[in-house]
C-alpha cells in the first residue's frame, strides 16, 4: 500500500511539474504572441488581407465559426477574403507555450453589416528563431 501511494505522489508530482513547465513561456515570446495578435487585428481591420495571411504557415488550418475548414494559404486567404469588411477586437485569456509551440486562447467580437458576432478563438503557433506563424486558427460563436 505504501509503494502504491508513493507512486502516485511520485506521478501528481510530475503531471503538475509538466503542466508548470509547459504554461511558461521563454522570455519575451508572449509578447511575440500578442504582437502576432495584434498585428492579425489590426491588418484585419485595415482589410489588409494579404498581411493577415502571411501570419500564416503555408500548411496552416483555419477552422471558423461557420464549421468550415480551409487549408493551406490559398484556402485561408478565399475563406477569410468573405469577411474582411468586418471590424474584430480579439481579448486574450491566455498564453500557454510548450516548445516550440504556443496557444492563444481568447475572446472575440465582431462587427459586419450590422451585425454584431460574439465567440472564442483557440490559435496555435509555431515558433523559430522568434518567428511565430499560425498553425490552427479555430473559433466558435456564442448563439
Amino acid at each position: 500500500m505504501r509503494c502504491c501511494a508513493a507512486l502516485i505522489a511520485v506521478c501528481v508530482l510530475a503531471c503538475s511539474t509538466s503542466v508548470r513547465a509547459a504554461a511558461q513561456c521563454g522570455p519575451g515570446v508572449e509578447g511575440q504572441i500578442a504582437d502576432v495578435r495584434s498585428s492579425w487585428v489590426k491588418n484585419w481591420n485595415e482589410k489588409q488581407l494579404d498581411n493577415v495571411v502571411r501570419l500564416y504557415a503555408t500548411h496552416a488550418a483555419l477552422l471558423p465559426a461557420d464549421g468550415s475548414r480551409a487549408s493551406g494559404q490559398d484556402e485561408i486567404r478565399a475563406s477569410l477574403g468573405k469577411e474582411i469588411g468586418s471590424k474584430v477586437v480579439a481579448h486574450s485569456v491566455g498564453i500557454v507555450c510548450s516548445g516550440g509551440l504556443a496557444y492563444d486562447s481568447g475572446t472575440y467580437e465582431q462587427d459586419s453589416d450590422g451585425k454584431h458576432v460574439e465567440g472564442n478563438y483557440l490559435v496555435v503557433l509555431v515558433g523559430a528563431n522568434g518567428n511565430w506563424l499560425i498553425m490552427q486558427h479555430a473559433s466558435t460563436a456564442k448563439p
